[in-house]
């Protein structure tokens, strides 16, 4: 969301690394099982789809940057 010219709200994490994303799934293993989702159903494939998160991020990182 935007509030005004230069006040954004994310709620994600487009600079997520596939580190980070390994260590939710073990940390949060038991708030997943009660999500009825695996962690390999996440880790699988993880980074192919990192992959095609890179130029996202980047253009809405720099996008983001340019308004400041």
């Amino acid at each position: 969301f935007r509030v005004g010219k230069r006040v954004y709200g994310l709620q994600f994490h487009v600079e997520v690394s596939e580190d980070l994303v390994r260590g939710w799934t073990g940390e949060y293993c038991d708030y997943m099982a009660g999500a009825q989702t695996r962690p390999e159903d996440i880790l699988d494939d993880l980074h192919g789809r990192s992959e095609l998160l890179k130029p996202v991020a980047t253009q809405i990182i720099s996008r983001f940057l340019e308004l400041c």
